[in-house]
Parts: structure tokens; sequence; C-alpha cells
């Protein structure tokens, strides 16, 4: 699975880091951001999806935290964009970006660090997505491949609730944007020291069917709320 990320990112310009809105850093791979920007010279953006999980007040915040860092960032919601009920704060950078919005960021960053459509891959610039699992990042990729995949004869990617639905690198072409193709990864976890098993269930990442004790997840989650939250 770790030659599928070496195979996006090898062979992509600009690679989307998603990340889930609800807890951003345990998702964001510092160690993933600096190979690809500082060892291979390429572009990043980390993409906050579920971000209508965040009032209009944590995207401001989480913005200035990340701009603080020097980390490009954007807010988006794959769930609330296939509602088409989009929770949209235009009062300043941190709103939830719509498909279109999104898709015209990816291109003008393109051309921001000028780069052109390769003719390696069909005269196309390649965007990677990679992250963890249950992130939302097959939901974002069939948000951004837009309803009129079966008429292109573009086949969505698959979605479930159980994290690591995606096992294959596979590519899929924009519909509309014959110079725009998706890169997508299997979902992967990344290696951490700070976080622990009981961590990666409680964030989605580790299935719930091969959790063997759930008291040390019980504990985590009692620890981090307040108790009259629980009651």
């Amino acid at each position: 699975v770790w030659k599928q990320l070496w195979r996006v990112t090898e062979r992509c310009a600009i690679v989307l880091q998603i990340v889930d809105a609800r807890n951003p850093i345990f998702y964001l791979s510092a160690d993933l951001r600096v190979m690809v920007e500082e060892e291979m010279g390429k572009k990043m953006i980390i993409v906050i999806n579920k971000s209508d999980y965040l009032t209009s007040k944590q995207r401001r915040m989480w913005g200035a935290y990340f701009a603080k860092e020097n980390i490009e960032c954007v807010f988006f919601s794959a769930w609330e964009e296939q509602r088409k009920e989009r929770v949209n704060d235009a009062s300043g950078a941190e709103h939830l970006l719509s498909r279109e919005e999104l898709l015209a960021y990816l291109k003008m960053t393109a051309a921001k660090y000028n780069i052109a459509p390769s003719e390696r891959f069909n005269n196309t610039v390649q965007y990677g997505t990679v992250g963890f699992p249950n992130v939302g990042k097959s939901s974002l990729i069939n948000v951004l491949l837009g309803s009129a995949t079966s008429q292109h004869g573009v086949n969505r990617v698959g979605v479930a609730s159980q994290p690591g639905k995606t096992k294959h690198f596979q590519t899929l072409l924009v519909p509309g944007e014959d110079d725009m193709m998706l890169c997508d990864c299997p979902g992967l976890v990344f290696p951490s020291f700070v976080s622990s098993t009981a961590d990666m269930i409680a964030a989605g990442v580790y299935p719930i069917a091969q959790m063997r004790n759930h008291w040390p997840v019980v504990g985590l989650i009692c620890q981090r709320i307040a108790r009259e939250v629980l009651n």
C-alpha cells in the first residue's frame, strides 16, 4: 500500500492532503508534507474536509493557526456539497468552498506555480489525494467528479462507513475539465509516536470490528469530554 503513496506523490505536481476538521492536527502528517514540498519540490494543499462540523469562529481560528504555521489550507465539506445546502460564511477566507470554487482554486494554484499540463499524462495536470482512512477522501473525489460522471463513462469512487474502502491507486479525469486528473491513493495510517490504538479507534481510523478492548477508548473519551456533557 505504501508503494501506492509513492506512485501518487511521484506523478502528481500538486498533492492534496485531506484531513478531518474535527481534529485536523491528528490527521495531518508533517513528515509527508516535508517529503512532498521540501524533498520532492512539489506543492501540497491541506483540504480540511467535514468542515460543516465547525462553526464560523472555529474555522477562522483554524485558518489563523495554519496561516501562522505557513500551511496552505482550504475548508470543504463533501457532505454539505452533496446535499447542495452549504453553510457559507462569506465574511472571510475560511468559508466552505463549493465544488466549483475548489476546482477553480486547484487550477489557480497550478497557474500560480507555473504547473502546465504534462504530455506524459495525456496533457493533464495531476492532482494527488492522500490522507488517513475515513477522512472523507472518496466522498470529496466523488464531489469533484460531479453528477455528470455517469454520462462521461467515469466510475465513481466507492464509499463505505468503515475506514479503508479504497484499496488501489487510481486515476480519474474530471468531467468538463480536460486538463485535470485526480490520482487517488488508498487511505494510510501515517506513523506517529503520540497516537495510541484508542486514539485511532476514537478518530475512526481503526476498524471497530478489530477492537479487542473497549475500555481504553472509553477512558480516552471520558478524559476529553466534560462529565456534564456525557450526562
